[in-house]
């Protein structure tokens, strides 16, 4: 018992024992608030990658008419489906110089059902219950578009625009063109929506990009299904609904989920990931560094009670414990405070930044809105646990180095 008494009266008596606490505190508090940015920042991207509509795409080799799509068999785990036509595009403003795109020809009112594209539109409120591509007080012939933030930037088009889709028919060997309204501009999240896509109505995509006779049958290129649970998404998930595709229409077709078409998106982040936790690793050995330093310290100041504690009869087992214990305590003291720093600083690191900078953490050109931290309660057990584990194992060598010290010898030097 007197162990830890007289542990605890050397972590509490000495400054420099609050520095090394406050080391790694301050630490632990670096490290859950940048988890918590990445994790965000993860979580974010991952739902509004979800949420595009192409949580499970069948491609087919060729346009099937909207007649045999009635034939769909069920397949359990799927709520729905919508048809697409995806094809490539030039899009300019004005004929000025185009920039290449990839127009996506969506029924509007299929996509409202499932999809979370109403919320992605920034000027423009969609209405489930009467979908429109233009705005009730606009008159005229040309059939709505909505264009990506980045891509509208590149253009200078913004709602209320006109712009030209110039596009290479089904069969024809010259380049057609087809104006169209700017309904609004939208953000999902996604790089190469958000710079190179077009959402334009099913019917137009069809004459744009089919042959008559497929126009006339309502043919689609691509159905995109929504799941019940999108992040168990699997391989044998997919191929039911290939099977089920391919049974119904008999035609041939490909099948990608949500994670396979962004995957060189999950492959950089947790890259970029893996690389940040190799730099709070070596953050996290600096701080054992700084309780390494204080505990040789701790120990060279206190050669004289060594030497009285081996005098009173106390075994080297136990001198070595007083030490080790004075270490669990720094870790354990400066683990606690940088936990709960770490959720104060981490949860509201936003308005933080912006009180201290004077600028968004999450640029609005860039993410489009803010995104919330994220701290995963098991990482902080984690990191927690690692700042308690590196203060013991810095106080080892300090506290061999006082347990194997001979009693007399240790008089004699103090």
């Amino acid at each position: 018992m007197y162990i830890f008494r007289l542990a605890w009266r050397y972590a509490t008596s000495r400054w420099f024992n609050l520095i090394a606490v406050l080391v790694m505190a301050l630490t632990l508090m670096a490290s859950l608030t940048v988890l918590g940015v990445i994790d965000g920042m993860m979580i974010d991207m991952e739902r509004r990658i979800r949420d595009l509509g192409e949580q499970v795409t069948v491609y087919f080799e060729r346009p099937v008419p909207q007649a045999a799509l009635a034939e769909m068999p069920r397949v359990a785990g799927v709520k729905g489906y919508t048809p697409q036509i995806i094809n490539y595009a030039l899009i300019a403003k004005n004929n000025f110089a185009a920039e290449p795109a990839i127009a996506y020809g969506i029924d509007l009112a299929a996509e409202l059902q499932f999809s979370a594209l109403a919320t992605h539109l920034e000027n423009f409120a969609l209405d489930a219950a009467d979908p429109r591509w233009l705005p009730p007080d606009v008159r005229g012939d040309l059939p709505g578009l909505f264009i990506g933030k980045m891509l509208a930037e590149k253009i200078d088009a913004y709602p209320g625009d006109v712009v030209t889709l110039s596009f290479a028919p089904a069969g024809v060997n010259e380049l057609r063109r087809q104006d169209f309204y700017v309904t609004s501009v939208f953000s999902t999240g996604s790089m190469i929506k958000d710079e190179n896509g077009v959402y334009l109505p099913l019917d137009a995509a069809r004459e744009m990009f089919l042959s008559p006779v497929e126009a006339r049958e309502g043919a689609v290129t691509t159905l995109s299904f929504f799941l019940d649970e999108p992040d168990a998404v699997d391989y044998e998930m997919k191929m039911k609904i290939a099977r089920a595709a391919v049974d119904a229409t008999h035609v041939s077709a490909r099948a990608a989920t949500w994670k396979e078409r962004w995957r060189s998106i999950y492959e950089g982040m947790a890259y970029e990931n893996m690389l940040m936790e190799v730099v709070l690793f070596f953050m996290n050995l600096m701080a054992g560094c700084s309780v390494f330093a204080v505990m040789a310290t701790l120990v060279s100041r206190k050669v004289r009670d060594v030497g009285l504690l081996r005098c009173l009869g106390a075994s080297r087992i136990h001198t070595v414990g007083v030490f080790i214990v004075v270490g669990l305590l720094i870790g354990a003291a400066g683990a606690f405070l940088g936990i709960a720093a770490g959720y104060a600083v981490g949860l509201n690191i936003n308005e933080l930044w912006k009180i201290f900078t004077g600028m968004e953490l999450y640029p609005p050109r860039m993410f489009g809105h803010t995104i919330a931290p994220v701290i995963h309660a098991h990482k902080v057990a984690v990191y927690g646990a690692a700042a308690i584990l590196i203060s013991v194992v810095s106080a080892l060598y300090p506290a061999f180095s006082a347990g194997l010290r001979e009693p007399l010898a240790a008089l004699r030097d103090e």
